[in-house]
């Protein structure tokens, strides 16, 4: 036996297993990484499972949606501006329908460049779901004030005139919607953002519209007999329209009182 002094384990320390370096940078990106929350009824539909981002990655994806976000602004105020110039010459109830709907698209546009801003000290589920509202009451009313309208042309027996211009614009405003309508679809389901989801929708909406009037002014090129489907194309994207910002708006509703008791 050794004696005190000459014990070998008396000069033993306990040594714990130290993580290797992939280990230490896989936590210190854990810890540094964060989740974009997304407080829409659309999450389950819409958007993958919550994937965790870098900060780098979400301020370059904030970057990006703020710069679809303009480009839309640009694209719908320049929509409008032709599509109502269209419109007094044509009389046709859906170009009209497509030069309203870009002008509530640019409002849209202007709430989502404020939602993915940073100058404002409002929270991040707060800015979300305030823009989630207010682009689904901007879609009620766009689809309002193009049904209105539209059903006095009807009443009235009105007729559109000069196609062949309404075909130019629906054509183009169509592709330049579904362009952008596709990418932010992407950069959305990116950040889980259902305010730009919600937005995307409505550039989507657009791109229908403009099918629907260029299919609409084509047929009027040929026959005047189905005058009444330029109406009838305008009405039914009007009701599809309100129809989903219905839904939106309720479901928002539902789940900010739940939120509510739940606090309670």
């Amino acid at each position: 036996m050794w004696s005190k002094d000459e014990d070998p384990l008396a000069n033993c320390s306990l040594i714990t297993p130290q993580p290797c370096e992939e280990e230490r940078n896989s936590k210190h990106i854990e810890k540094n990484a964060t989740t974009y929350e997304c407080v829409s009824c659309l999450d389950d539909v819409l958007f993958p499972p919550k994937k965790k981002l870098l900060p780098a990655e979400l301020r370059k994806l904030n970057s990006i949606a703020i710069l679809l976000c303009v480009l839309t602004l640009l694209v719908a105020m320049s929509l409008t501006g032709v599509s109502y110039a269209t419109y007094t010459d044509s009389k046709s109830c859906s170009i009209f329908a497509f030069a309203f709907d870009a002008l509530l698209q640019a409002v849209s546009s202007l709430m989502l460049i404020w939602r993915f801003s940073t100058f404002t000290t409002v929270s991040l589920e707060q800015k979300e779901t305030i823009t989630t509202l207010g682009v689904a009451f901007v879609n009620a009313v766009s689809a309002i004030s193009i049904i209105v309208p539209t059903v006095g042309v009807v009443i009235r027996q009105e007729k559109a005139t000069n196609a062949r211009v309404s075909v130019i614009v629906a054509a183009v405003g169509m592709t330049l919607y579904a362009v952008l309508s596709v990418l932010k679809f992407k950069v959305s389901r990116k950040l889980g953002s259902s305010a730009l989801m919600t937005d995307t929708i409505d550039s989507f909406g657009g791109a229908l519209l403009g099918l629907s009037v260029l299919v609409s002014s084509l047929i009027l090129l040929f026959t005047e007999k189905l005058w009444f489907l330029d109406a009838i194309v305008a009405l039914g994207i009007a009701a599809l329209m309100f129809l989903y910002a219905v839904v939106v708006i309720v479901k928002q509703v539902i789940m900010w009182r739940n939120t509510e008791t739940e606090e309670l």
